[in-house]
């Protein structure tokens, strides 16, 4: 999903930088942002999941994928920029999301 991200700001959005936050596991749910510096979505605003979902808006294919693994994704568009922002569920007992081996299979990292 970041991978996708980083490829749509650059290609779509003609972004210069990118910045990504990957926050703790909190309340059972993993938060990922990507924003960056390039000319925003041709809408502006802030604009939920289940908004950008009923007005046919922002990236589909992770909005999809998203929706897909229970999560939520939101999106902040100006003409200088966009933000994603997007909450996962992560089970309680593997705070860090990782399964029993400690790391993710070649599926896993998309």
């Amino acid at each position: 999903m970041i991978r996708e991200a980083l490829v749509n700001a650059a290609r779509h959005g003609e972004a210069a930088s990118v910045r990504v936050e990957i926050g703790r596991p909190e309340a059972g749910r993993l938060t990922l942002a990507v924003a960056d510096d390039g000319r925003g979505f041709p809408y502006h605003g802030v604009f939920s999941h289940a908004e950008l979902i009923s007005g046919k808006m922002g990236p589909r294919n992770l909005l999809e994928r998203v929706a897909a693994l229970g999560g939520t994704l939101s999106l902040s568009s100006t003409p200088a920029g966009s933000r994603l922002d997007i909450s996962l569920p992560c089970p309680q007992g593997d705070p860090e999301g990782l399964g029993e081996r400690g790391d993710l299979d070649e599926k896993e990292r998309g």
